[in-house]
C-alpha cells in the first residue's frame, strides 16, 4: 500500500556517494537515469517526487540506454522510432472497463489491500482497452509533405536537415531544434516531373487535410521514370509511400497497374473503425495523381 509521499533515503550508506536535492529526492542526470556517482542509476518516484506510472516507465527506458552507454554496449535494447503506435483492434471493442473484486468489509484490514488484484487475462485486455495519444495524432500540416516529396533542405542557425529527417522522423518537429537554435532557409532543388498537391478536406477554402498527397511524377509516354509520393493526414508525421515509387518505376501507366498502385498504397494499414474512409481517400488521391500523367 501507498503509505506516504516521503522519498526514505536511509538506506543508502557510507558505500555510496549518492547526493539529494532540497527537496530530499535523488539527483540524477535527465538523460541517463545516472546519478551523481558514477554506475549507479535511480528512477521513479525517489527522483521526481510523486508522478503518474507512465513517467516511472519513462525514467525506466532512459536508465536502459544509460546503463547501455556506461557499458559501452552499442547493440543494447533500443526502440524503433519509425514505427508508429498501434492498437489491438479486438480489445479497444471492449468498452465496459474491468472492476475489482472488493472484500466483504468483515474481511478488511489495515495491513492488507481492501480489493483483490486482476488475473494476467484481464490485465492485458484492460491494458488493451487504452489507446495511446499517439493513435488520435494526426499531422494535418499542407507544407510538411510537399517539402519531403521535393527532397527540400532545411537550414537552421546550426546545422542542416533533409526535409524527410525534419518533417518524417518525429511527431513534433520542435523536438530537432535546440532552445536557441532558428530555421533560416530552405531549400528546394530542380525537380523534373509533375508536381502536385492534392487534399481532401470537407471544406476547400479552411480545411486542414482529412488526407492529402503530395506527388512528384517524371513520366515520358506514358511510362514512368520516377515519382515521388508523400501522404499526409494519415499518421502523426507525413509517410512516405516507398513501396509505391519502387512499383511505378520504369512501368508504363495503364488502368491495371494504377488499380494495383492504388493496392499497395494502402497495404498494411490499420485504421480505427470509424475511420476506414480514409483508406479510400488515400486510393482515390494516388489514382488521380497517376492518371494525370498517363
Amino acid at each position: 500500500m501507498a503509505v506516504g509521499q516521503m522519498v526514505d533515503p536511509s538506506f543508502l550508506n557510507e558505500k555510496f556517494t549518492i547526493q539529494l536535492n532540497k527537496r530530499g529526492l535523488i539527483k540524477v542526470s535527465d538523460e541517463t537515469q545516472m546519478t551523481l556517482q558514477n554506475g549507479i542509476l535511480a528512477g521513479g518516484d525517489a527522483t521526481t517526487g510523486p508522478a503518474t506510472v507512465v513517467n516511472a516507465v519513462a525514467n525506466g527506458r532512459k536508465a536502459v540506454k544509460g546503463m547501455n552507454k556506461f557499458l559501452n554496449i552499442e547493440n543494447g535494447i533500443t526502440v524503433k522510432e519509425e514505427e508508429f503506435t498501434t492498437f489491438n483492434k479486438e480489445t479497444i471493442k471492449l468498452h465496459n472497463a474491468v472492476i475489482l473484486t472488493g472484500k466483504p468489509p468483515a474481511e478488511r484490514t489495515i495491513s492488507e489491500e481492501d480489493t483483490l488484484g486482476l488475473s494476467q487475462k484481464e490485465m492485458g485486455s484492460e491494458a488493451g482497452r487504452c489507446m495511446n495519444c499517439a493513435c488520435y495524432s494526426v499531422n494535418a500540416s499542407d507544407i510538411a509533405p510537399v517539402l519531403m516529396v521535393l527532397d527540400a533542405r532545411i537550414k537552421t542557425t546550426k546545422r542542416e536537415f533533409t526535409a524527410d529527417d525534419f518533417c518524417g522522423k518525429k511527431y513534433s518537429n520542435i523536438d530537432n531544434l535546440e532552445s536557441d537554435e532558428l530555421v533560416t532557409e530552405i531549400v528546394i532543388p530542380f525537380t523534373r516531373g509533375k508536381m502536385d498537391y492534392d487534399k481532401f478536406r470537407v471544406c476547400n477554402a479552411i480545411d486542414f487535410a482529412i488526407v492529402s498527397l503530395a506527388s512528384v511524377i517524371d513520366a515520358e509516354d506514358g511510362v514512368v521514370k520516377n515519382a515521388r509520393f508523400v501522404f499526409g493526414g494519415i499518421a502523426p508525421i507525413p509517410v512516405r509511400a516507398s513501396e509505391v515509387e519502387e512499383f511505378v518505376k520504369n512501368k508504363k501507366l495503364t488502368e491495371a497497374v494504377i488499380s494495383k498502385v492504388s493496392e499497395i498504397a494502402v497495404t498494411n494499414v490499420s485504421c480505427m473503425e470509424e475511420n476506414t474512409y480514409k483508406v479510400q481517400e488515400m486510393r482515390a488521391l494516388i489514382s488521380r495523381a497517376l492518371l494525370a500523367v498517363m
